[in-house]
């Protein structure tokens, strides 16, 4: 990063030149003075040509360096091109711990939320106060309201096949579709019995 870098000591004298000229500007003079603003356009393009051959001499360098590691030579291709990963972490402190593992932080974040209502009731003396149950506030059942279909082993194969591979997923998804023929039956069996007994 150091050939990167090179061009920042340039900077301030960009600015500087820039400011004395701006300072020329007035109602009279709103070009302000030629030769002020003649220093300040050459060295700004005196800066620009020392910009683009640092950066030149920083990639050059950075890929020379990884010849022979693919890897690291995407990585640096993917930096010219502005798409470089994000090299910060999400950071949470969890019981005085800084984690950084994203599955720790989900599930804590999820154990937080799915207990969140038993801890406010915890808080609260419910011995003296009459809960209505929440059928109270349901209209009156209809039976024939909604009819739901079988799901079937086409359907789930259907659905997997238009899952997108670059997708997260504790198993990869290029997996989860060379094995649809096989697991299709099986989840649409499980998913249609769990359906049927109210187990979600």
């Amino acid at each position: 990063s150091s050939g990167i870098n090179a061009e920042w000591p340039l900077r301030p004298g960009k600015n500087k030149l820039y400011k004395i000229w701006k300072k020329s500007c007035n109602s009279k003079n709103p070009d302000g003075d030629r030769n002020l603003h003649k220093n300040f356009s050459e060295y700004r393009k005196l800066l620009k040509k020392v910009i683009i051959f640092a950066k030149s001499n920083h990639y050059t360098s950075k890929i020379s360096k990884a010849t022979g590691d693919p890897k690291k030579i995407w990585e640096a291709i993917n930096e010219i091109r502005g798409k470089s990963k994000k090299s910060i972490k999400p950071q949470f402190l969890i019981n005085n711990k800084r984690i950084i593992e994203r599955r720790v932080i989900a599930n804590e974040f999820n154990k937080y939320f799915a207990t969140l209502a038993s801890k406010l009731n915890d808080t609260v003396d419910s011995s003296n106060i009459k809960l209505s149950k929440f059928q109270d506030y349901m209209p009156t059942r209809n039976m024939n309201s909604m009819f739901l279909f079988d799901c079937t082993s086409e359907e789930v194969s259907k659905i997997i096949s238009e899952l997108q591979n670059g997708k997260s997923s504790d198993i990869p998804i290029i997996v989860i579709k060379k094995t649809s023929p096989i697991i299709s039956s099986v989840l649409s069996t499980h998913f249609n019995y769990l359906m049927k007994n109210g187990k979600f």
